[in-house]
């Protein structure tokens, strides 16, 4: 992989599997992790770029994610162990110790304090709510077949955190996105668990792929549906001057563009294939592009 090869040169030997474990060579979960929060910047700021902010959500997002990783693998080192796709991750196969895998949790914790403390007070609270959720997450796969809706709420935690920040009352739009966001990681992290329904069978784990069945594919284009109507509807809600009465005015542009980019993502999921890894790999890649177009639609708009 291109990123991994990068990283290689960065790097030092000694230091790959950190990198490794911090998931520095898949970026695609950090992208999927950020781009709820800073398109909610976007929604909340709609006069002005908030520059400084979308630095922060960036950095925070990037920590947060990594600290989450090696919160995960620290959980489920045995459990991984016994998937073919986590069975070489660096605490899985013993490449690094439970002693080093916390160091490098110390750090991944430090640099996300260090994005805490830039917060307002409101802020700070949110963010310490979200905690519980984040080390709590790798047990869902043991007791529920839901750890993708626990997922989803975890990882669009920064969406009303996006208004606090920016000094917006929390209103009924905001809830809405939120929930919608909840909606697309459910039905991409879904359909991306399709590759292990075996192995997590085989080692006693629990997950909507299981739980679904053949039904996983239709659950997870609703869901990817509902998202991608109340992303439309939210954005108009906020975006238009009055909405009920002055739709003239208001910019279908990017609206546009947007409604294209969504139609698209459920002609792809529509279409995939789920009987390939590889494929199921490809469309969650897709997952982060898909918001890149929605985040620079919506600024360049």
């Amino acid at each position: 992989m291109f990123a991994e090869l990068l990283l290689t040169k960065i790097f030092p030997p000694h230091l790959m599997p950190h990198v490794r474990l911090w998931r520095m060579h898949q970026p695609t979960g950090f992208l999927l992790l950020l781009w709820p929060g800073i398109i909610s910047l976007l929604l909340a700021s709609p006069e002005k770029t908030p520059y400084f902010w979308l630095t922060i959500f960036t950095l925070g997002a990037f920590f947060a994610r990594s600290a989450g990783c090696i919160i995960n693998d620290l959980w489920d080192r045995r459990l991984d162990a016994q998937v073919r796709r986590t069975q070489h991750r660096p605490l899985a196969s013993g490449e690094l110790s439970v002693q080093e895998g916390c160091l490098s949790l110390a750090a991944a914790g430090l640099g996300a304090f260090s994005c805490f403390i830039t917060l307002p007070f409101a802020a700070k609270l949110a963010c310490l709510g979200l905690v519980p959720l984040i080390v709590l997450y790798p047990l869902m796969k043991r007791i529920t077949f839901f750890p993708q809706l626990f997922l989803g709420l975890t990882f669009n935690g920064a969406v009303p955190l996006a208004w606090i920040v920016m000094e917006q009352p929390l209103t009924w739009e905001v809830g809405l996105l939120y929930g919608g966001f909840v909606f697309w990681t459910i039905g991409y992290d879904t359909l991306y668990g399709l590759q292990d329904r075996e192995d997590d069978q085989k080692a006693g784990a629990k997950s909507l792929p299981l739980l679904l069945g053949d039904a996983t594919k239709t659950v997870s284009l609703s869901c990817i549906v509902v998202f991608s109507g109340i992303l439309l509807s939210t954005i108009y809600q906020l975006k238009a001057p009055f909405p009920l009465f002055d739709m003239w005015h208001f910019d279908w542009t990017s609206w546009a563009c947007i409604f294209g980019v969504l139609a698209f993502n459920l002609y792809r999921t529509y279409r995939l294939n789920t009987d390939h890894p590889q494929t199921l790999l490809s469309f969650f890649n897709k997952q982060g592009q898909l918001g890149a177009e929605i985040f620079f639609l919506l600024w360049l708009g």
